[in-house]
Formats: structure tokens, C-alpha cells, sequence
């Protein structure tokens, strides 16, 4: 195109300049000075003749000084070369009359356009460094997303797939342009439209969820997954969010673990019914042969240790092996909580302890609270191990003390049972591993 001379009337001073295009520059800015962005305007000679308040503050200088001159005399460093009489020239010249530049001086992105008139040259520099960023974050989301590991999807609420990332397809072995003409009904397994219909319902109500289902892939094989899903109301417009996890090995290792442990359990009751069992028989014959030899008196009582300690290696086999299941049934669920009266079962235990062979052996019960409790039927167990330890860890005379008290905490009434002796006690340095039997300092722990 032809431009104006790009050259100022050398003869024109600055004040007849100002004052021939006053009434001209009066309505521009009428027009333009409600606009955003900076505009610019450059005479027939390329002598900018209007600023607008946003233009100004990109110009160096006062008004007075920057209008008459050309462009290339009152040019800002800080623009760079985006606002360069050559840029302008090629926005005049090209198909497009705008263009986007970034100048690193101001660190904004402006979008420039430029149109030019018979009268001069128009020229709009709007900052749209706010809409650069967010398209960035906005293709960054979008690059992160459809590159997900995980499965992600975008549904419609009649349950048409809208988007669909690359694992998706790469897990189904479809591709993008195939899911988004299916539904959800025929990738998930289970989901009818009614079923689709009544998840719908769910998710509105809960806003999210998180549950197991499984895909079907294009070669007809299943893929369990892990789905979550958001429900989002945008604009008006609903939509349906889903993140799907692959756990095919997930599944696999809890399938192992699974059978690991029952034939772990497995070994255990026959290794314990059968031990048991040989153990009941070793102690019937040395039961059997000690009242035999004491009876016919080929044993005195300095020897009665050489069987007695035997049979009693063998009871105590016998009860870790009951020990072991009891912890075993516990695990599993199967001790249920119950009214039991404490004090019986205290009474019980001071009994059991009341007469220990080679021992003087003192247990007393102090009762001073209710007697029902919820608990089940290892609650003996627990008190019978407790003076139990207290005997076998000791010498000589043994006063154990057993004492129940009613406390009240946080308004509930609670039995409060305390178990005390006049041992030896624990040592402080193995107070700190009481706790931790598997220790690798302890690891002949004995219980």
C-alpha cells in the first residue's frame, strides 16, 4: 500500500500543527479516550498528534514534548521493538492487522493492531498479558491431563463421553474421535443406563465419590479400576469428571496376600492340632509313669524334677499353642464383647493362683466397684498372664495384690483393675523394650 510521507513538513512548526488538527484531535479523543488499551494516532507525516491516557504512560516524556514528533524520535525503550515503525508497516502490509508481542522490559504480552486512513494511522496496544497466562495454565492443564497415567474422563450427564486422555485410549484400545461417539454403558462393565441413571442421582447429591467397578477394552478383556468422581455444575452446564485407576495389580497382590494368609493359617491349626495332640500323649505316659515308679518305689522325691519339669514343658507347649489360636480367633473377629462379671472371673484367677507347689504364694482380691463389664472371654486370660508373670518372675515368699475400683472419665463409669507384687520388678533399661518383643536386640525373646 501506499503510506503518507513518512517525513514532517519541515516548514509546519509544532504550533501549527497543534493548531490545524486541534478540532481534529478533540473529537478523537472524544472517541477513543473511553477505549482500553493505548492508542495511538499518527498523522499524514507518521507524527504522532494523540495519546490517550494509557499511551502516555508507555511514552517517555510529557505530552507537550512527544506530540508532533515521528514515531522513531519519541520511540520508548521500554517497548522493545514491537511498536517499531517497521512492525507497524507489517501489520499495514499482511493479511492480519494484529499481531501479539511480548516485551521482556515490561514483562506484559500486548496485542497490537494498526489500520491506517487517509487521514493517518490508527494504532491500539491492548495488555492482554492476563489472558496469556491463563491460556498457558489453560493448555498446560490440558497437556497434563490427556498425559495422566491415570484414566480421564469427561462425561455428559446422559452419560456421553465428551473427552478422553491418551491413557484412556491406550488402556481400551480405542481412539479419541471412537469414545467420544460411545456412552459410558458400553466401557463400564455393570452400568445399564438405569444403573448409569441412579449413579447420576448419587454423585449430584454427594458431589463426589469413590468406589471399585470395572472397564471393558475393545478386545473384550476386563480392567478393574479405582474410579473417583467429581460432579460440576459450570456455567449451567453438568458435567461428569471421572479419574479411573488401573488396579489389575493391585488386585493380583490382594489375591496373593489373601491366599498367603490362608494357608498360612492353615499350616498353623495343623501344626497346633497336631503338636497338641503329641503333646497330650507325651504328658499321659509321664503322668502315667510317675504315679507307677512313685507307687512301686523306684522313685524318691529327689528325682520327681526329672519328670515333673518335662510334663511341665509340655503344658506350657500346650497352652502357647491354645495362646496362639486364641490370638488367631482374635484377629479374625471372632470374640464378640459381652456382659461379663469381673469378679468372678478375678476370684477365678486368685483361686487357680492360691496353692503353687514349692511356694509361699499369697494372692488377695480387693473389690471396691460394679462387677459387670463388657468384655469378652479373654479377659481371664489377660489377669491369669499378669500373676502368672508376677510368680515366674520371681523368688521366695510373693504377695500378689488384685484390686477393683470404679473411675469415672469424660462422665462414663469405667472397673479400673490394678495388678501389683512385691517382686523384683522391671529393670528401667528393659522398661523401654518392654513394649517392642520383636526387637532386634531381643530376638530369643522367650514372652
Amino acid at each position: 500500500m501506499d503510506y503518507p510521507n513518512q517525513q514532517p513538513d519541515p516548514k509546519m512548526s509544532l504550533e501549527q500543527l497543534l493548531e490545524e488538527l486541534g478540532e481534529l484531535r478533540a473529537l478523537t479523543d472524544g472517541l477513543l479516550g473511553t477505549i482500553p488499551g493505548a492508542f495511538i494516532v499518527l498523522d499524514s507525516q507518521w507524527r504522532l498528534y494523540y495519546l490517550n491516557n494509557d499511551a502516555k504512560k508507555l511514552f517517555e516524556g510529557n505530552e507537550t514534548s512527544l506530540l508532533g514528533r515521528t514515531l522513531e524520535e519519541a520511540y520508548p525503550r521500554k517497548l522493545g521493538k514491537i511498536l517499531s515503525s517497521q512492525k507497524i508497516r507489517e501489520l499495514l502490509d499482511g493479511k492480519e492487522n494484529t499481531i501479539r508481542r511480548y516485551t521482556s522490559y515490561l514483562h506484559r504480552w500486548f496485542q497490537i493492531s494498526a489500520y491506517s486512513s487517509d487521514f493517518g494511522i490508527f494504532i491500539r496496544l491492548e495488555d492482554i498479558t492476563s489472558e496469556m497466562i491463563l491460556n498457558r495454565l489453560l493448555r498446560l492443564n490440558e497437556f497434563s491431563v490427556n498425559r495422566a497415567r491415570d484414566m480421564v474422563f469427561w462425561f455428559k450427564l446422559g452419560g456421553h463421553i465428551i473427552f478422553a486422555n491418551m491413557s484412556s485410549c491406550d488402556s481400551l484400545g480405542y481412539d479419541a474421535e471412537e469414545l467420544m461417539k460411545m456412552k459410558a454403558a458400553d466401557i463400564v462393565l455393570s452400568y445399564s443406563a438405569e444403573k448409569w441413571s441412579e449413579f447420576v442421582n448419587d454423585l449430584k447429591t454427594q458431589g463426589s465419590m469413590t468406589f471399585e467397578l470395572s472397564l471393558r477394552a475393545r478386545e473384550g478383556h476386563i480392567i478393574p479400576v479405582e474410579i473417583t468422581s467429581n460432579y460440576l455444575d459450570y456455567h449451567g452446564d453438568e458435567y461428569i469428571m471421572a479419574f479411573a485407576r488401573d488396579i489389575t495389580l493391585r488386585k493380583k497382590t490382594d489375591k496373593a496376600l489373601t491366599e498367603a494368609k490362608a494357608e498360612a493359617e492353615l499350616y498353623v491349626d495343623l501344626m497346633g492340632h497336631d503338636i497338641n495332640n503329641m503333646n497330650q500323649v507325651a504328658t499321659g505316659f509321664l503322668e502315667l509313669a510317675l504315679d507307677t515308679m512313685q507307687a512301686e518305689g523306684k522313685i524318691d522325691n529327689t528325682q520327681v524334677d526329672l519328670i515333673a519339669k518335662p510334663h511341665e514343658m509340655l503344658l506350657n507347649s500346650s497352652r502357647l499353642i491354645e495362646n496362639v489360636r486364641k490370638v488367631q480367633r482374635e484377629k479374625l473377629g471372632h470374640f464378640k464383647l459381652d456382659i461379663v462379671d469381673i469378679c468372678q472371673v478375678l476370684k477365678e484367677v486368685k483361686n487357680s493362683y492360691s496353692n503353687v507347689a514349692g511356694r509361699d504364694i499369697k494372692v488377695e482380691f480387693i473389690q471396691d466397684g460394679e462387677c459387670m463389664v463388657a468384655a469378652n472371654e479373654l479377659l481371664k486370660d489377660i489377669f491369669t498372664n499378669l500373676v502368672g508373670n508376677s510368680i515366674k518372675h520371681s523368688s521366695g515368699p510373693l504377695l500378689v495384690s488384685i484390686e477393683l475400683k470404679c473411675v469415672v472419665e469424660d462422665g462414663r463409669v469405667y472397673s479400673r483393675v490394678s495388678v501389683e507384687d512385691n517382686g523384683p520388678g522391671i529393670t528401667d533399661e528393659m522398661k523401654s523394650k518392654l513394649m517392642n518383643r520383636l526387637s532386634p536386640e531381643n530376638t530369643m525373646a522367650r514372652g
